[in-house]
C-alpha cells in the first residue's frame, strides 16, 4: 500500500528545502579573491600519464600542494594567492621526471594552464632553455593589474582608479565634479559594482561619480594586490552591476618584513591661481597625506600579517564664489538664512565665503592575519 504524505510532512519538506536555497543564494554572489593553476602532464610522445605526484610551490610563502594527476594527466590546484611567483615541479624519487617551471604569475579569478613534459627518471638529464608556452581561462571580457602595473602607474591623488585608466574600454573622467567618473563599455558610472576581498563599496544612494561610496578612495593603493576589472562576465558569482565589477585584492603578509611610508603635501602656495589672466578662485588650502603599511611572518610557512593605515586632511575655503556672483540672491536673502539658523534651530552655519578649517580623512587599518594561501 502505498503511503501518502500528510499536508504538515509536505508542508515541512517544501520549508527544508525552500531554506537551504536560502542558504546557498549568498555563496553564488561571492566575488573571487583567488586563482587557480591547471598542470596537463605529458610524457615525449604526447600520452596523459596518470598518477604521478606534482608539486605547487608558493615561493614567497613557502606553501606546498602535492597533487596526483588523474587518467588524464591533469591536476588543478584552486584558492591559490594571486600574483606569485610558483613553481611547478616532479619531486624526485619516482619512475619521472621533469623540468621545474618556475616564475609562474596569477591573476585575479583566472586558471592559469601550465604544459608539463614527463621523462623517465633514469635518462639522463638534459637541461633545455625555452620559452615558456602557457595559456590562461578568462571567464569574459575584462583585464587584471598585477602588483607591478598598480606601481608602474603614476596616481598623484593614490587611487586605483588611476591604474583603470590605462585600460581602453575604461573611461575615466577627471572633469566631473566629485569624480573622477569611471564609465565601462559606455555604460553610466552609477551602474557599476566596486568590491574589495569580495565586500560590496558601492554608492548606493548615487551620491558620488567615482568608482566608490566615499569621496575619495576607500582604500590605499599600498594594501592593494590586484585589482580584477569584469566587463562581461558569464561567472555565475558576479552580478549586481550593468557597466562593471571593479574587483580589489589586498595584499597578505610573507616570509619577508617589508613596508612602506608615505607623506605627501600641498597647499595653495605650489598650484596656480589664474588661467589666461582669468583668477581661478583657488583661494587657500592644504591638503596632507601620511601613512604606513607593514607585513610579514608570524609563523613562517604558515601565518602571515599585514596592516594598512593612511589618512588625508584637508584645509578648504567653505565656498570660493562671491554673492555678486550669484543671480538672484542679495546678501540680505544671507543674512536672513543665517538668521533662520540661527534662531529657530539654534545652529551657527558660519559667513558666506569665509575660509574654514576643515578634516576629510580616510583612515584605513585593515589588519590581516591569514593561514598560507
Amino acid at each position: 500500500m502505498k503511503t501518502i504524505p500528510s499536508p504538515k510532512v509536505r508542508l515541512l519538506s517544501l520549508a527544508l528545502v525552500a531554506l537551504a536555497v536560502l542558504l546557498a543564494a549568498p555563496l553564488a554572489l561571492a566575488q573571487n579573491t583567488t586563482s587557480a593553476i591547471r598542470v596537463e602532464v605529458t610524457d615525449a610522445e604526447g600520452a596523459a600519464v596518470g598518477d604521478l605526484a606534482v608539486t605547487i610551490t608558493h615561493l614567497p610563502t613557502g606553501r606546498v600542494q602535492a597533487l596526483v594527476t588523474n587518467d588524464q594527466g591533469v591536476i588543478v590546484a584552486r584558492g591559490l594567492p594571486v600574483g606569485g611567483p610558483f613553481e611547478v615541479t616532479v619531486p624526485p624519487g619516482g619512475d619521472y621526471a621533469a623540468d621545474t617551471v618556475a616564475d609562474i604569475y596569477l591573476e585575479l579569478g583566472e586558471t592559469k594552464v601550465i604544459p608539463l613534459t614527463a621523462r623517465a627518471a633514469t635518462f639522463d638529464v638534459i637541461t633545455v632553455t625555452s620559452t615558456l608556452i602557457e595559456s590562461e581561462l578568462a571567464l569574459g571580457v575584462g583585464r587584471d593589474f598585477g602588483r607591478a602595473e598598480i606601481d608602474a602607474v603614476p596616481s598623484i591623488s593614490r587611487d586605483f582608479v588611476s591604474t583603470l585608466a590605462t585600460e581602453p574600454k575604461i573611461l575615466v573622467d577627471n572633469s566631473v565634479a566629485r569624480g573622477p567618473a569611471v564609465s565601462m563599455a559606455g555604460q553610466n558610472f552609477r551602474f557599476n559594482s566596486v568590491t574589495i576581498d569580495g565586500v560590496a563599496q558601492n554608492d548606493n544612494f548615487g551620491l558620488s561619480k567615482n568608482a566608490s561610496a566615499t569621496q575619495r578612495t576607500p582604500i590605499s593603493i599600498d594594501a592593494l594586490e590586484a585589482i580584477n576589472v569584469n566587463i562581461a562576465p558569464f561567472d555565475v558569482s558576479y552580478g549586481n552591476f550593468v557597466g562593471g565589477n571593479i574587483n580589489i585584492v589586498t595584499k597578505s603578509g610573507t616570509n619577508d618584513f617589508a613596508g612602506s611610508i608615505v607623506a605627501v603635501t600641498t597647499d595653495d602656495g605650489l598650484t596656480g591661481n589664474t588661467s589666461d589672466g582669468a583668477n581661478l578662485g583657488i583661494g587657500d588650502f592644504e591638503e596632507d597625506t601620511y601613512g604606513f603599511s607593514l607585513g610579514g611572518p608570524i609563523v613562517r610557512d604558515k601565518l602571515f600579517f599585514f596592516a594598512n593605515y593612511e589618512t588625508f586632511e584637508t584645509t578648504v575655503p567653505s565656498n570660493s564664489q562671491t554673492i555678486d556672483n550669484i543671480a538672484g540672491v542679495t546678501q540680505a536673502d544671507v543674512d536672513e538664512a543665517i538668521n533662520i539658523f540661527n534662531t529657530e534651530y539654534g545652529f551657527d552655519p558660519g559667513t558666506f565665503a569665509a575660509p574654514g578649517r576643515s578634516w576629510i580623512c580616510r583612515p584605513h587599518h585593515q589588519p590581516d592575519v591569514r593561514p598560507a594561501g
